[in-house]
């Protein structure tokens, strides 16, 4: 069947026709990726699947503007592979740790040759698909979040939205970019359809809230700051913009947030919390820590180490994979959020909106990963492999003899 199946995809590439059956596995695929509460998640085998048929039937390629940032991944991986040779307890929890992030980079090296490869196309399904997801999680969370679903708990942390994730610290980021996308349905729309994205939008954004997340809602508002900062739009259709939510959302929001049990979680989340003590305390350890490690300690070692979670992607990789872990994850961030920038004015690619929704969602995950450890999340390695849909791609597609 397999065998069927490639011959398939690879007949419909020499016929320079797209391979539909393929963007439908790959919508469906992004459409499971809210659903991570057990793993392997229905995500994490169905992009494992959609990634190998792509490179066995020559549907994801790897063209050279992706070199450097192998480069850097690569160097990456095998800091933890160094890091990892100091373990001496644990070892199983360092080589599962060690697994997930190639899985991961396998991921984004995936993404990041298919958007090359198709472009547009691609960036519609993988983002409809996203949408797709938020919703699928959102809506049960709300409905849950009110007691108007049968055991509601199972959605919910200490009152908290979750939806089908494990913690709602992940939930509310992961809407992030869906939140995004929407807002530029809505801006890019007219009539019904207009209507429609507003709805999704305002449905993301109290999934957002709900989660009572701090680390999200910054997320969340640097997202949206930059897109609407960002120059998509002419200066007449983006004040048309900001006025329309302003009038419409507001008021939605005062009356929402002035609900009794929505008022009381708000209230408290906004104060200092007590772990807040225990988190950076934590956080103060590991850097004391390196100076004595500077390999690091392991991947994954964290917990073990300091019976406490360290709440911080930079801090985490500081400690874990030492100085060299972390010079190399830098360069990697820094080298794919300045890409991300450059496409934004890059007047030869023809969906800047794509890019601008890409690169203001990747900073706000990048200011929330000061705050959570963000170094396995799904979505995090998806938003580094946008970007790379620079120039290079297109000098490849039109390069290549398939199209």
């Amino acid at each position: 069947m397999l065998a069927e199946l490639k011959a398939r995809m690879a007949g419909r590439m020499l016929g320079r026709e797209e391979p539909a059956f393929y963007f439908k596995l790959l919508g469906f695929t992004m459409a499971s990726s809210s659903i991570v509460f057990f793993e392997p998640s229905p995500f994490d085998l169905l992009i494992i699947l959609t990634i190998a048929i792509g490179f066995m039937s020559n549907i994801i390629v790897i063209p050279k503007n992706l070199i450097l940032p192998i480069l850097l991944v690569g160097l990456f991986l095998d800091t933890n592979f160094i890091a990892m040779a100091g373990v001496t307890d644990n070892e199983g929890s360092s080589i599962q740790f060690v697994l997930i992030t190639v899985y991961l980079t396998v991921l984004w090296l995936g993404i990041a040759g298919l958007v090359v490869r198709f472009q547009e196309k691609a960036l519609k399904v993988i983002f409809n698909g996203y949408v797709a997801a938020a919703l699928i999680t959102t809506i049960p969370g709300i409905f849950a979040y009110f007691g108007l679903l049968p055991n509601s708990d199972s959605l919910l942390m200490f009152g908290r939205v979750m939806g089908f994730f494990k913690d709602p610290n992940v939930f509310g980021p992961f809407l992030v970019p869906a939140a995004l996308f929407a807002l530029y349905g809505f801006e890019k729309n007219s009539g019904r359809a207009k209507q429609l994205w507003l709805i999704v939008f305002s449905v993301i954004t109290i999934g957002i809230l709900l989660s009572f997340s701090r680390a999200a809602w910054g997320n969340y508002l640097i997202a949206i700051f930059l897109y609407l900062m960002l120059p998509s739009s002419t200066r007449k259709q983006r004040w048309s913009t900001w006025s329309i939510l302003l009038a419409l959302l507001l008021p939605a929001l005062f009356w929402f947030i002035n609900q009794s049990s929505v008022m009381d979680l708000l209230s408290n989340r906004l104060s200092y919390q007590n772990y807040d003590n225990d988190r950076f305390g934590t956080q103060i350890m590991a850097l004391k820590e390196v100076m004595q490690r500077p390999i690091g300690i392991g991947p994954g070692q964290s917990e073990y180490f300091f019976n406490y979670s360290i709440h911080s992607l930079y801090v985490r990789i500081l400690a874990e994979y030492g100085v060299a872990g972390m010079t190399t994850f830098l360069l990697f961030i820094a080298l794919t959020t300045v890409k991300s920038i450059k496409n934004i004015f890059n007047k030869e690619l023809r969906y800047r909106s794509y890019n601008i929704i890409v690169t203001a969602s990747l900073l706000g995950v990048l200011f929330n990963s000061f705050f959570v450890d963000t170094l396995h999340w799904r979505h995090f390695w998806l938003l580094l492999a946008l970007p790379w849909i620079t120039e290079g791609g297109l000098k490849h597609e039109n390069r290549t003899d398939h199209y």
